[in-house]
């Protein structure tokens, strides 16, 4: 904002008697249609911006807790912390009492937060597409419009390969296409459901995942997960009847440091080099062999020292690139399961580790077999996220182990924004894997959108999440980092619900990919 403010001044040193009586008059007008405004808002609109308040305040104390070295004690409020130390830019008022009454309470007896007044149910929602909003939404498809930084070119899939989207195609936004209907058919979804993709400069892709908030229902080979699509930056997180009317939740993915996001831009394959840089294309055999701390510099350097070569910005405050996260992999493995169903991704076999499953192109988009190692069941979606190479992701157990500084050091000592830290109690001190386990996503709550806990049924073994068998291998002592996905050859226990523990080096058999966020 005070950057915009700089570039709009000019160079009048004041008003004269007559404007100022003008812009008091001016005031005075609009005083008399913002107030009215405010008070005949509809109870609806009261109770999702109240909903959306809490699960804000419950997100960012949580990140504040994960900066601290020691934990507050039992019953200290910690609300007026989050104010102080930016994790919140004020106090927000409660549009249900139009009072600022919303309290944060730490327990230190079993981890949580709690956050009062709690949200509340959601009446009088009229079913459909809205029709107002944000202007990055689009009130066609229900969901927030991809949002292309400078450099990013609009792709449209030939029937053989992606070309770059005319601009008809752009303004009439037929290169992509989000299904409001979430229960489609098999044969629907692979016929209309088509994620927006994008290149850079380099040819490197990336896959739209616009911002929504999600419920999960775990009941083994009956599990289900619901997301609803955001509109710009206001989420839906009203009661869902469909499973015990739990409310929806805000997902953390979409919140980048404080920043909120109303998408990020996923890499569509496995990260593969190109002399020493990070490309992003098919047919190519994904750069294994790299460790922790390599990685998340490389991936930064696409946008800080590299930025040339994919013609983004280097102006951090306009776009960011930054090795995955857990959350940002949750991110897409429940967009993926909800237009799904129990219909799992296929594996990516190929034992070679070429991105979507071959060194053809063609094959990779055409191939019946290929085109459903892809999140959407055709090319547009997102491939390798079962099976290929294992994963790296920017997560890890904050256990203390000096595996974490000596793997990873660069991503360990790197902002909040740009890594998943789970943190145990007491801090850098480890649990033992079940320990570890319990404490992170059980106790503290610090899993929600990761795609662990609320799909995991145990930290070692196979997880019952939809009967598909992923394989399950939680972090601690001299393994804290996170692998998601599985390899080639896992066979059932690969899969995007798929999560190990990993020391952090360079092996042969783990991968990575990165994701870009445009800032402003």
């Amino acid at each position: 904002m005070r950057k915009m403010y700089d570039t709009k001044r000019n160079t009048k040193k004041g008003f004269t008697l007559l404007e100022l009586l003008a812009v008091l008059v001016i005031l005075a007008a609009l005083a008399t249609i913002a107030i009215p405004i405010f008070i005949n808002k509809s109870g609806t609109s009261k109770q999702i911006a109240h909903n959306e308040n809490v699960g804000t305040l419950q997100s960012q104390a949580n990140a504040y807790l994960l900066s601290l070295d020691t934990m507050p004690a039992t019953g200290e409020e910690l609300i007026d912390d989050l104010e102080t130390k930016g994790y919140i830019k004020e106090i927000p008022t409660n549009p249900l009492t139009g009072n600022k009454d919303y309290s944060v309470i730490y327990n230190v007896t079993n981890g949580t937060v709690t956050v009062t007044p709690i949200r509340e149910a959601v009446t009088g929602v009229v079913s459909g597409v809205s029709t107002e909003g944000s202007s990055e939404y689009d009130a066609v498809m229900g969901c927030n419009k991809p949002k292309l930084v400078a450099g990013m070119t609009a792709l449209n899939f030939n029937g053989t390969d992606f070309i770059n989207a005319t601009a008809q195609e752009i303004t009439d936004k037929t290169w992509y296409n989000y299904r409001a209907d979430l229960d489609q058919s098999i044969a629907d979804r692979v016929a209309n459901e088509k994620w927006a993709n994008a290149k850079l400069a380099d040819g490197s892709l990336f896959v739209w995942i616009p911002r929504y908030t999600y419920n999960i229902l775990e009941n083994s080979g009956t599990s289900k997960i619901w997301i609803k699509y955001s509109n710009g930056t206001t989420d839906d997180t009203s009661l869902n009847a469909s499973n015990a009317n739990t409310p929806y939740k805000v997902h953390p993915a979409f919140n980048f440091g404080g920043a909120q996001l109303t998408g990020i831009w996923v890499a569509k394959y496995e990260a593969s080099s190109n002399g020493g840089l990070v490309q992003v294309k098919p047919g190519i055999a994904s750069w294994r062999t790299i460790s922790v701390d390599a990685i998340h510099t490389a991936c930064r350097a696409m946008q800080t020292t590299n930025s040339a070569t994919y013609g983004i910005s280097s102006d951090t405050a306009v776009v960011d690139t930054h090795m995955m996260k857990n959350s940002e992999w949750g991110a897409v493995a429940y967009l993926t399961e909800a237009i799904r169903d129990r219909d799992e991704i296929g594996i990516n076999d190929n034992v070679s580790y070429y991105t979507g499953g071959s060194s053809t192109v063609a094959t990779v988009y055409t191939s019946v077999t290929n085109k459903e190692m892809s999140t959407t069941g055709n090319a547009y979606g997102i491939y390798d996220l079962n099976g290929g190479a294992w994963e790296y992701v920017a997560s890890y157990v904050a256990n203390g182990n000096g595996n974490l500084a000596t793997y990873g050091n660069s991503l360990v000592t790197a902002a909040v924004k740009y890594k998943d830290a789970l943190t145990l109690s007491p801090v850098n001190t480890d649990l033992g894997q079940s320990g570890n386990y319990t404490y992170t996503g059980t106790t503290l709550l610090q899993t929600d959108g990761m795609a662990l806990h609320e799909v995991m049924s145990s930290y070692l073994g196979t997880s019952t999440f939809q009967g598909y068998a992923d394989y399950q291998d939680f972090p601690y002592s001299t393994y804290p980092f996170f692998v998601r996905g599985g390899r080639y050859g896992d066979g059932a226990g690969a899969g995007a619900f798929a999560g190990s523990d990993i020391v952090g080096s360079a092996v042969s058999l783990v991968s990575f990919r990165p994701v870009l966020c445009g800032l402003n």
